[in-house]
């Protein structure tokens, strides 16, 4: 019997949350269960090539902006028409909007629309004049059309609440599915851990903080340098990496790395592909966003056993479940202060990972992920029947 169609739409296929969360899902399972093809509305980048390893073709629009997405109607149309999924998901606003041109595509020919299926990973600022006004126009844009999608599917509680204020309660139902992660990558190693402490020229008696993320205003990596700086002095064991998309020696924004007392202090590695060995090299994880949905670290920092600290954003309070490891955002003297009990006690840090790890475990499994979306394709699919 022939699998299922589903057409995954997406903003582009460079590294992030959202496009490894695809990647994962499709390895995972979910291009076994169902005939799967992803649109990139941009470029293919290294993401794009791993999901094409994984057997799941990849096509690519090179849009140059999200402006130009009316232009690509067309295109998008007569990839419905062709392919006739049984299901379109989006994935980040851009890729939902045009889920919607796939499905009408799908109709003009068949005269059937399939469910279209909307995927959000953020949680805009309470305050949407803190949100860019390309970005405000798109969702303004999108809660108005919100009323033709079948469902959307958050990654946080946190995400649902603040979308429901913006129109998107309008959709059919919406759900939300917690990130899932591997948990045979994520995982307690010693042999990687010491080979990546190697590489950053670390002692035994080291306690290695990192911070990982891209560039960007939300992860608010200056607030960890901030935080780094007050801890210097206090923890002379403690070295301070971060590593993401951007994040590179000379970055203007990071200028505090240069400055007192921090030089010799921090490691800067830029965008890498080993993340599950970066994350066992951790002796803790520290999460200084100002704006989060679910984010992707702090599930694989506990899947490897390493305990986190992390500001009160998106569903970070409802993972980590500890007061004492949730801080307000942009407060360094905050996150230092829940910093500095972890880095002096090596018991504590190994107590918090393996609770960490056996959660993870429990709640956050790629495995169950995968089941949590196949369960709601099917049951969409069967509701379009």
């Amino acid at each position: 019997m022939d699998r299922p169609r589903v057409l995954h739409v997406i903003n582009g296929l460079a590294s992030g949350g959202t496009e490894l969360t695809l990647l994962k899902l499709l390895r995972a399972g979910l291009a076994d269960r169902f005939d799967s093809r992803v649109i990139s509305l941009r470029s293919k980048g290294w993401v794009g090539e791993a999901i094409e390893s994984a057997g799941v073709p990849v096509q690519t629009l090179g849009m140059s902006s999200s402006f130009s997405l009316p232009f690509a109607r067309s295109v998008l149309q007569l990839i419905g028409r062709t392919y006739q999924p049984d299901l379109v998901q989006g994935w980040l606003y851009q890729g939902n909007l045009a889920a919607l041109a796939v499905a009408s595509g799908c109709q003009q020919t068949t005269g059937k629309r399939p469910p279209v299926l909307w995927g959000v990973r953020q949680t805009p600022a309470p305050e949407l004049r803190r949100v860019p006004w390309g970005q405000r126009l798109i969702l303004r844009w999108s809660g108005y059309r919100a009323s033709r999608v079948q469902g959307v599917i958050y990654n946080s509680e946190a995400s649902r609440r603040r979308h429901r204020e913006l129109g998107f309660d309008a959709a059919a139902s919406d759900h939300v599915l917690p990130n899932g992660f591997d948990l045979e990558r994520f995982r307690s190693d010693p042999q990687a851990r010491q080979r990546i402490r190697d590489e950053l020229g670390l002692g035994p008696g080291s306690v290695l903080i990192g911070a990982f993320g891209r560039l960007h205003e939300d992860k608010d990596l200056p607030n960890f340098l901030s935080a780094a700086a007050l801890l210097a002095p206090q923890a002379p064991e403690a070295v301070f990496v971060l590593a993401g998309r951007g994040v590179v020696p000379g970055a203007r924004t990071l200028g505090a790395a240069r400055r007192p007392p921090l030089p010799g202090r921090v490691r800067l590695l830029g965008e890498r592909q080993d993340m599950p060995a970066l994350h066992a090299a951790l002796d803790i994880l520290a999460l200084p966003s100002a704006a989060e949905s679910f984010p992707n670290v702090l599930g694989e920092a506990m899947a490897s056993a390493v305990p986190a600290v992390a500001t009160d954003v998106g569903d970070c309070a409802e993972v980590l479940r500890d007061p004492a490891r949730i801080v307000p955002p942009k407060d360094p003297q905050a996150l230092a202060d829940a910093l500095l009990p972890l880095i002096r006690d090596h018991k504590l840090r190994q107590r918090l990972g393996r609770e960490g790890r056996e959660r993870a475990e429990q709640e956050y499994s790629l495995q169950v992920a995968v089941e949590r979306f196949a369960a709601l394709y099917e049951e969409r699919m069967n509701d379009d029947s």
